[in-house]
């Protein structure tokens, strides 16, 4: 924890004679843990607190409301979650999901007078003095950890599926003391499972940074008593995507391919009723660690559509990955791969040589951090920015067409381009000399 001090007595000789009565204001600001502390430096003496009052004002900074246990009868798919809220500026809900198919049972006992007593005791008491037994149900050991706080309602159930036990969370969370958010309605919706049981694994599980690399996903499930079927796949992740093959019982499948945005959606002709098997080939390039690539069984189409998310596990014999993330060698290098179209850059307007085109690659920048691209001349002035914005992981492209900050061609000379990328440990650049002439 980090504590800040709100308040201090100094240090007296009275204060070891009187009664002391000791106030401190200060500015609201959200706490949750208050800590008094004796620093004497004079042994021996010690001191009792008679009254600690601690005062606040407006509403709470957060608060987490947690449902009960949702038994939905049996497996059932999970398809989204749909709220109504009120968040005035400054305020926000986020709103989260688990789920499981196993429950775990305890027991409080209790006394004829309602007082909580261990089973032990319990167990010795006559029948007359034997009061109420409580059965408290919670999580079991198959439980997915609460899901990632969703962003909207339409994009679907984050927690793994189908399952028969939901549990839900609201945290309403606050900014402003006089500003609070409502949490008005959240609906669960769910259906019949498309299929009983998937299990999905990927492999190779690991790829060199920048560079395209084959896969094959496999894809295997169970059909049930309640299950529908499928006719759909829906593959979505944040690196590119080039499909190639699918196949299934040894025969290619003939497939109808939709790109959008953040993956593909892939349609067969015939609906998959039956257990079985999908190798899906494809291709990629990666450019941060445990780079996710994750697929729905779907069925149906817009607002009728009803989606599943498949489990990871052991799908084939073939390979044993358990995983549908991609890793890249572990290493601090954020910029990697600086290329440009030539050292020498010829701006007479003839069409050869006229831009500088630069290219390199971003590796495991997860979260938006500052990307400064430019170039200076030998005094180290700065004479060009290409780049001064916020850049996640990926794959960059540049060009310079020899100007500098104010359209005017640049002096020939030598320049040195310089890629500078913040990290959240360290701070890396890379640099390459540039020629200019005419």
């Amino acid at each position: 924890m980090r504590w800040q001090v709100l308040g201090e007595l100094p240090e007296h000789p009275r204060n070891l004679r009187d009664i002391v009565h000791f106030e401190e204001q200060f500015s609201l600001r959200p706490l949750r843990y208050l800590r008094m502390r004796y620093p004497n430096r004079q042994c021996c003496i010690t001191g009792t607190t008679a009254e600690f009052q601690v005062f606040g004002e407006g509403y709470p900074a957060g608060i987490i409301l947690q449902s009960p246990i949702y038994d939905l009868g049996a497996v059932r798919n999970a398809t989204g979650l749909s709220w109504q809220v009120e968040a005035p500026e400054r305020t926000r809900v986020e709103i989260r999901s688990r789920t499981g198919n196993l429950l775990q049972e305890s027991y409080i006992f209790h006394d004829k007078n309602g007082k909580e007593v261990t089973e032990r005791k319990y167990n010795k008491l006559i029948p007359s003095f034997k009061g109420r037994i409580d059965t408290v149900r919670s999580p079991g050991d198959d439980w997915s950890i609460w899901s990632q706080a969703y962003e909207r309602s339409d994009r679907g159930f984050l927690s793994p599926t189908p399952r028969r036990f939901v549990q839900l969370q609201a945290y309403l969370l606050s900014d402003d003391p006089m500003q609070r958010a409502v949490l008005d309605e959240l609906v669960l919706s769910y259906t019949e499972p498309l299929a009983a049981a998937t299990r999905a694994e990927i492999y190779p599980i690991q790829a060199q940074p920048g560079q395209r690399t084959e896969f094959t996903y496999y894809l295997g499930w169970d059909i049930g008593a309640g299950s529908t079927g499928f006719d759909q796949l829906l593959m979505r992740s944040g690196a590119d995507i080039e499909l190639g093959e699918l196949r299934s019982g040894g025969q290619v499948l003939d497939v109808e391919i939709t790109r959008v945005d953040g993956g593909l959606d892939i349609a067969f002709a015939d609906p998959f009723v039956r257990a079985g098997l999908i190798e899906l080939d494809f291709a990629s390039t990666i450019y941060r660690q445990q780079m996710p690539f994750e697929v729905f069984l779907a069925s149906g189409r817009e607002e009728r559509q009803i989606r599943q998310r498949v489990d990871v596990g052991d799908a084939s014999d073939a390979v044993a990955s358990d995983a549908i993330s991609v890793s890249l060698p572990v290493g601090p290098t954020l910029i990697d791969g600086l290329s440009v179209s030539a050292a020498l850059v010829t701006p007479n307007g003839d069409g050869i040589g006229d831009r500088l085109r630069i290219e390199f690659a971003l590796l495991n920048v997860l979260q938006p951090r500052l990307l400064h691209v430019a170039l200076y001349d030998l005094s180290g002035r700065e004479v060009r920015v290409l780049h001064d914005q916020q850049q996640t992981a990926g794959p960059i492209m540049l060009s310079w067409d020899g100007q500098d900050e104010f359209g005017q061609l640049a002096a020939p000379g030598n320049y040195l381009l310089r890629v500078k990328m913040q990290g959240d440990a360290q701070t890396q650049e890379t640099n390459k000399i540039i020629a200019l002439a005419y």
